[in-house]
Formats: C-alpha cells, sequence, structure tokens
C-alpha cells in the first residue's frame, strides 16, 4: 500500500481533497471534489471507482496547471495507483 503523508489512510487522505462543486475548478469537474469525499464510503463499489479515477487524473492536472508543490503531485498519483489495483481486484473476482 502506497505511504500518505503523515502515514495516513488512503482514505483520509483522499478526503483532504474533497470540496464542494463550487470550489472544482478546471480542468477538474464540479463534484470531483465530492468524489474524494466519498471514497471512504464508496471505494468497494467498481462504478465509483471508474468514475472516481478521472477525477484524480483531473486533480493532477490541475496541479500542474497551477504548479503545486511536487509532493502532491507524487501522492496523488500513489492515491491514483491504489484506486485502479482496488478497481483491477473487484475485476478479477468478478465483482466489477
Amino acid at each position: 500500500m502506497p505511504m500518505f503523508p503523515d502515514d495516513i489512510s488512503p482514505e483520509e487522505y483522499a478526503a483532504q481533497w474533497g470540496c464542494d462543486p463550487v470550489y472544482d475548478r478546471l480542468p477538474r469537474k464540479p463534484g470531483d471534489g465530492y468524489l474524494f469525499y466519498n471514497f471512504a464510503v464508496e471505494q468497494n463499489d467498481p462504478k465509483f471507482l471508474r468514475r472516481f479515477i478521472p477525477a484524480i487524473e483531473r486533480t493532477i492536472q490541475c496541479i500542474e496547471v497551477e504548479g503545486a508543490r511536487q509532493e502532491d503531485q507524487a501522492d496523488l498519483e500513489d492515491l491514483l495507483a491504489y484506486v485502479k489495483d482496488l478497481l483491477a481486484e473487484a475485476e478479477m473476482t468478478g465483482i466489477a
């Protein structure tokens, strides 16, 4: 499992990127922030994970555009890999 800042869980880390739709800015789409908030509850739902993956990718693009800290980008890339692994596992076990 990837390590996130201060050794928090992926669920806690994702929640830090959550926001209300009014604060989602391009390239994020309105509602992407809600997906980050809901990850802890919805992480076992392949349908949710398929929607969450592009939201993480858009958030990484947002960081690139804004020139935010490289650590943020690396941590989001770890989250993306973790979520992709969850989805792959669900698909292999037939849950998807």
